[in-house]
């Protein structure tokens, strides 16, 4: 289970850094992807992985 909430954990961090970049302009992939383009990414980002929300 403790390997299983970690994995999890990490995943989340990992995604919460890719919206980051894409918000900021330094990461375009998926080329896509609405993150890319929006000025607000980087805030969706910055909190989904310590809220919890979407």
């Amino acid at each position: 289970m403790k390997t299983i909430l970690l994995i999890t954990g990490v995943l989340a961090v990992l995604m919460g850094l890719l919206w980051i970049g894409q918000g900021l302009g330094y990461i375009h992939w998926p080329a896509s992807s609405s993150c890319s383009t929006s000025g607000r990414g980087h805030c969706v980002g910055e909190y989904w992985p310590s809220s919890g929300s979407c």
